[in-house]
């Protein structure tokens, strides 16, 4: 009977975990199980609550394009941005749209990354989808 209980019990879990993260890492179903679904649930809705790993301070703080306002990023990667008068070859627009997608990629990696180290969900990171 034990190891149905434990079993619904490791169910519910993953359920909780599935709906408010990334889904379920190893040590995720015993960090919830020591301090109850109700205190997680109350600590992912109240993220700044939760210390974040230094690992993933550092490893977010190297993408450099997130740390850019909107307007620096038009700024340095538009890819038609140009000065009045100047005529942009085919040649240079294709080496600025690649550079341009540095900003997608690192947005990326952000998220890949903060899914795999962060203990908070993904949308805690200021309101954005990291």
């Amino acid at each position: 009977m034990k190891t149905a209980r434990n079993s619904k019990e490791k169910a519910k879990l993953i359920h909780v975990i599935n709906r408010l993260s990334f889904g379920p890492r190893p040590r995720d179903i015993e960090t919830i199980q020591n301090m109850g679904i109700e205190a997680y649930i109350a600590a992912q809705l109240k993220p700044e609550s939760i210390e974040e790993s230094p690992q993933l301070t550092q490893r977010i703080d190297r993408l450099e394009t997130l740390s850019m306002t909107p307007v620096e990023l038009f700024k340095e990667y538009n890819p038609r941005r140009q000065r009045r008068g100047e005529k942009i070859s085919e040649e240079e627009l294709k080496k600025r749209r690649k550079r341009s997608r540095k900003v997608l990629q690192q947005a990326v990696e952000a998220r890949l990354i903060s899914a795999r180290i962060s203990q908070t969900t993904p949308t805690s990171h200021g309101g954005f989808l990291v």
